[in-house]
């Protein structure tokens, strides 16, 4: 997905970096990219005088989309005298303060510039009241919030755990742009934040990272899958046919004619449970270049299958109940193109989404960038579920109803191991192979 793309589903940013390396550019920069017309209200903590000074030097960059939008901007800024206000009325004063600008000023987009100033190492809880308070506040007036943050503060560590998309901006010899995490999946993920006629965005590729890592076009190579499986069927065309061109084999017949046609990978699934090497030998025997991974109709593959599968020719074998990010990963090897893992490790760890159709936009993107998902949708006793869904997950909470998007898994997996964990009851389970047809987002 583009960036921009990502940036316009997205309703929480945050931009981190050390002082002066541009956040507060970059955040008008991102905004005036989706909408020029779009109100905008930027909250700086830090004084009227600077704050002059930085938009002058924004606007002195002549980069006419930010410069229309700067036409559409208010900013505000804290009192010189606001932490004895803050000590005389608490923040509670603050955020109402705030509460009353935005009902005023209706803006569709809101910077909070350099929100780390207002809090000390000591406030921790303060800062994440404040930030529950504000997005509460999103949420109830609809607005898309930006924030600017130094690196390493409280109120970076708290809005890191809300945020979609969390960027780093580095002050090299140029401004180097970092997608630390994002929900949307962003390809590339580093980018240089330069003036030419205007400012830009262009793709950087860091050092000592392979290409390939960012590679998500299609590939011409052939997957053959070898099965009468329609689950399996299902699946492998679910993640790889962005990738691959696929190709289904159901017959010996049919097998034995494509695999000589030397697709680039098998996926080998016979219908009995004892192993059957035949098209390994066939690949062997030939001299055919395929790659073949041997899915075996058990819950377990011993060693010794596994040495005798690659004897036979097979480049690997899994159990039919294999991990989906495991077999993903294979995949990945064998192509040199990580195509998958390159998005997974990038999103955030365990999310809280606080409204249903961002929480439906999430899902969508999942299912058009082909992560795989289990969505949940039930009742849970457990009180602290953030606490107990995995890395990646994501929750949104409806009244009593819960729905959890569950990365990597899938109904058997739920069952088996994480239904417990969570206390579930009175629940139904949708796979990313039904999204299209069960999916519960119009």
């Amino acid at each position: 997905m583009e960036l921009i793309n990502a940036i316009k589903k997205s309703e929480i940013v945050l931009t981190q970096g050390e002082n002066k390396s541009g956040k507060l550019t970059f955040s008008l920069f991102l905004l005036s990219n989706i909408d020029l017309n779009s109100k905008t209200l930027i909250l700086s903590t830090i004084p009227k005088s600077l704050m002059n000074k930085r938009i002058k030097t924004i606007e002195d960059l002549n980069d006419q989309k930010i410069n229309t939008l700067l036409q559409n901007t208010e900013y505000l800024c804290l009192k010189e005298n606001w932490e004895e206000i803050k000590a005389k009325y608490g923040f509670d004063f603050l955020i109402e303060d705030i509460k009353h600008i935005i009902f005023d000023t209706k803006p569709d987009s809101i910077i909070f510039h350099r929100a780390d100033l207002m809090f000390s190492e000591e406030e921790y809880e303060y800062a994440k009241w404040f930030i529950d308070s504000l997005i509460e506040l999103k949420e109830e007036i609809n607005f898309k919030l930006l924030i600017t943050s130094k690196k390493d503060t409280i109120i970076q560590k708290v809005i890191e755990n809300y945020c979609d998309i969390d960027f780093e901006i580095e002050k090299k010899e140029k401004r180097i742009v970092n997608i630390i995490s994002s929900l949307f999946p962003i390809t590339p993920l580093s980018y240089i934040f330069e003036k030419q006629k205007e400012l830009v965005l262009i793709p950087h590729e860091k050092e000592n990272v392979p290409s390939s890592q960012y590679n998500n076009k299609t590939i011409d190579n052939k997957m053959l899958i070898m099965s009468q499986n329609e689950y399996l069927i299902k699946l492998n065309k679910y993640l790889f046919e962005k990738i691959f061109n696929i190709e289904i084999a159901t017959s010996i017949t049919q097998s034995i004619s494509k695999l000589l046609e030397n697709p680039e990978i098998v996926i080998y699934n016979p219908p009995e449970k004892d192993l059957n090497f035949e098209m390994c030998h066939i690949v062997k025997d030939k001299g055919i270049n395929s790659n073949i991974i041997y899915i075996l109709n058990k819950d377990y593959v011993r060693v010794d299958d596994k040495m005798q599968a690659v004897y036979a020719g097979c480049y690997d074998v899994m159990p039919k109940n294999f991990n989906i990010e495991e077999y993903i990963f294979t995949i990945e090897k064998l192509t040199k193109n990580f195509f998958y893992t390159e998005k997974i490790n990038h999103l955030p760890k365990q999310r809280e989404i606080k409204n249903f159709e961002h929480f439906c936009k999430i899902l969508e993107t999942f299912y058009n960038e082909r992560i795989y998902f289990t969505l949940f949708i039930g009742e849970t006793e457990e009180v602290n579920i953030l606490q107990k869904v995995r890395n990646h997950d994501i929750v949104f909470k409806d009244g009593q109803k819960t729905y959890i998007c569950f990365i990597n898994s899938n109904k058997e997996v739920f069952e088996k191991g994480i239904k417990n964990k969570i206390k579930a009851k009175n629940y139904t389970l949708i796979e990313a192979i039904e999204w299209k047809e069960k999916g519960i987002c119009k």
